[in-house]
Parts: C-alpha cells; structure tokens; sequence
C-alpha cells in the first residue's frame, strides 16, 4: 500500500503544503495521522481525506474534499477536542474551527483557529500590575 504521507503529496498537494507551514522542521509525516473516512481505510482516490494533529493540550482534525462536478469548491474544515476532560466530566470538549471551500484562504482561517487556541493568557502581568496600583 502506497504510504499515506504519499497519498497526501500526490492527492492533495496544495493542502500538504498548506499544513507544512505548521511545522518548522518541514517533515510534516512526524507530526501528522492521516485517519480512515467514514470506516473505509482511505478515499483519497475520491478526494477525501482525514488528518489529525496533536499539541499537549488539543487534538485537531482536519478534513478535506477536493472539488468535483456536485461540490465545486471542496471543502475544508476542522474540530479541535480537548485532549484531556476537565475535572468531573467524562467527556473532551471541542468546538468547530473555521471551513469553508478548499482553499488557501480557508486553510489560513483553520490556521489562525488553532493559533489562537494555543495561546496562553498571560498571567503574571495582572499580579504585577495589581501590586504597583496597590502601592
């Protein structure tokens, strides 16, 4: 079988060199899991793919249909799920990231949703402030 990171390069080139942006190393085969569609090991012959890539704290799936004679303009879009459920929940929260057709700008909207999810509010700055105003 045809190595999935290959099925990507030659199916969905635009979309392989979207999401090296992501990694600054440019071996984007280490930091991705490219997953089944609808319980069959892979459609990407039809255009569909599957991707999944992980932070400490999310997990991002990423899904996309090229276009084709009843979808025009594909689609692409991703989830994000929290890897880990918060205290008393036996469940991971997620919420939708940007989508939209397959394309450059919609990939650049998925990738401004994930950058603004791993983000950390900064903290300390708050403690400092509070403590001058308090002198």
């Amino acid at each position: 079988m045809e190595d999935k990171i290959e099925i990507l390069k030659e199916h969905f080139p635009e979309l392989f060199s979207w999401m090296k942006q992501l990694n600054r190393f440019r071996k984007l085969e280490d930091f991705i899991l490219i997953s089944a569609y609808e319980g069959k090991l892979f459609q990407a012959m039809e255009g569909r793919i599957n991707l999944r890539i992980f932070t400490t704290d999310h997990c991002y799936k990423i899904s996309a249909c090229l276009p084709n004679k009843e979808n025009k303009k594909g689609y692409l879009g991703g989830i994000v799920t929290i890897r880990k459920p918060k205290v008393g929940e036996d469940w991971n929260r997620g919420r939708d990231l940007a989508d939209g057709g397959y394309s450059e700008g919609t990939w650049r909207k998925i990738k401004d949703d994930i950058i603004a999810f791993e983000l950390k509010k900064i903290e300390i700055e708050k403690k400092v402030n509070s403590k001058e105003e308090a002198k």
